[in-house]
Parts: C-alpha cells; sequence; structure tokens
C-alpha cells in the first residue's frame, strides 16, 4: 500500500464506521508508524485510547514514536502505562524504555532496564547487548563496555560499523588508542559515518601524539559537518590539537569557532581556552576561561590548578 491509497482506505472505513471502531485507527497508526510519520501516529492512537483506554500494546507503540519525536518523558510515560495494562513481561518494552531513560542522561535507570529486558528474553538480541555497553561506557565502566560490546560483536554484530565504533570509543576510554583507531578504520570500512569517524579518528592520532595528522583529520571532517553540534565538537578537539603543537591563537579561533555554533556549556572548551590565553600571557582572560569550566565542571582538579597558576602570575 502507497501512503495515498491507505488514507483513502482509512477514511473510507473511518467514514463507513463513524469512527467508533478501534481497529482503523490502530492499524493506520501502525503504518504510520512504519513510514515514519510519527506525529501522525500518535494522532491515531490517540483516537484509539479514547475509545478504548486499556490496550496495552498501543501505549507501547505510542512510546515508540514519541521516542522517535525525541520526546522521551512522554515515551516514559506511555511505556509505564503499558507496563501497567499487561506489557510488563515484553523484554521490547524495557528496551525501548532504557532507551529514552538514556537520552535523559538518566544512566542507572536505563541499565536496569536494559538488565530486565535482557531477563525477560533480549538476552540473545545484538542490539540489546550493544545498548548495554553504550550505557556501561556514560557510567564510566569501560571495561564491563568493552565486554558488552565484545559479546554483541560475537553475536552476530560484527559487520555492523556502529559496534566497531563503540568498541573504539571504550578502548579510547581505557586509554588503548591505537586499538581504538584501528576499530574506527573498521568501522569506517563498514559503512560508518564519514564525519564521525574522521573525528574519533583525529581524536585517536592526537592521543597519540600525531597532533598534525589529527589536525587533517578535523579538517577533512570539518569539510563534511556545518553548522551542527558536531561542527562544534570538532572545532574543540581541533583547537585541542592545535594547542599541543603550540599554535595558541589557532586554537583559541577554534574554540571561539565552536562557542559561535552553541557550544556554550562544555567544559573542556572552555578549559583549554583558558589554557591558550595564559600560554599567550592572557592571564586575567584565561582565569575567565577556567571560572566558566569550574562552574560547569568543579570536580575537575586540573582546572583549579590552572586558575590557581593563573591567579599567581
Amino acid at each position: 500500500f502507497s501512503y495515498l491509497l491507505f488514507l483513502e482506505f482509512y477514511k473510507s472505513v473511518i467514514k463507513k464506521t463513524n469512527g467508533d471502531l478501534v481497529e482503523p485507527h490502530l492499524f493506520f497508526g501502525l503504518f504510520l508508524e512504519r513510514t515514519e510519520k510519527f506525529q501522525e501516529a500518535i494522532n491515531c492512537y490517540d483516537k484509539v485510547t479514547e475509545l478504548d483506554g486499556n490496550e496495552s500494546h498501543v501505549w507501547f507503540h505510542k512510546g515508540l514514536a514519541w521516542n522517535n519525536l525525541h520526546k522521551y518523558q512522554d515515551a516514559i510515560d506511555c511505556f509505564d502505562k503499558a507496563a501497567e495494562l499487561g506489557e510488563s513481561g515484553e523484554w521490547q518494552l524495557w528496551d525501548s524504555k532504557s532507551y529514552s531513560l538514556y537520552e535523559l542522561d538518566r544512566h542507572q535507570d536505563a541499565l536496569d532496564c536494559i538488565d530486565k529486558a535482557i531477563e525477560m528474553g533480549g538476552a540473545d538480541d545484538v542490539q540489546v547487548i550493544h545498548h548495554k555497553g553504550i550505557v556501561l561506557s556514560n557510567l564510566h565502566k569501560h571495561q564491563d563496555a568493552l565486554d558488552c560490546i565484545d559479546k554483541a560483536i560475537e553475536m552476530g554484530g560484527a559487520g555492523e560499523w556502529q559496534l566497531w565504533d563503540s568498541k573504539g570509543l571504550a578502548l579510547s576510554n581505557l586509554g588503548k588508542h591505537q586499538d581504538a583507531l584501528d576499530c574506527f578504520d573498521k568501522a569506517a570500512a563498514l559503512g560508518g559515518s564519514q564525519d564521525k569517524m574522521l573525528e574519533h579518528r583525529g581524536v585517536e592520532l592526537s592521543n597519540l601524539g600525531k597532533d598534525q595528522d589529527a589536525i587533517d583529520c578535523f579538517d577533512k571532517a570539518l569539510d563534511l559537518e556545518q553548522k551542527s553540534q558536531r561542527e562544534a565538537e570538532i572545532c574543540v578537539n581541533k583547537g585541542i590539537a592545535l594547542g599541543r603543537l603550540g599554535k595558541h591563537q589557532d586554537a583559541i579561533d577554534c574554540f571561539d569557532k565552536g562557542i559561535e555554533l552553541g557550544l556554550t556549556d562544555n567544559p573542556i572548551l572552555w578549559g583549554s581556552k583558558g589554557y591558550a590565553l595564559f600560554c599567550l600571557g592572557k592571564h586575567q582572560d584565561a582565569i575567565d576561561c577556567f571560572d566558566k569550566a569550574i562552574e560547569l565542571d568543579g570536580k575537575d582538579q586540573y582546572l583549579l590548578v590552572n586558575k590557581t597558576y593563573a591567579l599567581s602570575k
């Protein structure tokens, strides 16, 4: 069925039934969800719940649609309603809820939901195990994250570039930068997002002390990524590499570009800009940047040390 044909069929059924039957709204909602018309799907699911609010699978699908619209709390509310009405034994519900929680930075709650999904039957699903690895990484449990990702690869995910990208990030967090670089190259060979792989490759080259090679990667990534959050992050990483080469004004220009693109809440940016300003003898400007960084991340001892040193000048 094409969208227009299905739409006409749906309208004709609604007209014949006065819109009083659940099934037409439900089936059209599922069709709209599969064709990625998520808001329209939600409108259909709303019709269903108006007629019968006890359809647990409708609440589940409504939650999936909210997830795709990045309305994660709305999605969680729907998943909770679905669980209350009888879907609590379905591992897909817990996996989907874990995704919503992860996007809201509620990583421990997300992990608890993933473990529930695994317990309920999701243990053989590559994506569930992969997602657990990502969440563990965000909880700074990097070896556990790597173990999960390796398990997902062994389970059949070896051809998925996203897994090699995640493995590279986990290895990087463990300080295994050459192994991480090899994983990013593998991800790129499997079709991974070119700008993303270039950025990750640049970070690892910088970590390996190959800062000019890193800058070349960042420049290539910036050619592909324009006016976005990712462009801002690439600018920060390029600035860090330039600073390591002693090109502090060029580094500051990169950090300022990141700020211009909206990345104003990144403590690494402000701390790195502060260090570059300090190296240029602009101590008060450096202190101002360190203050911004400390405001965003007061636990970073290096920021406090750098600020103290700048105050002594």
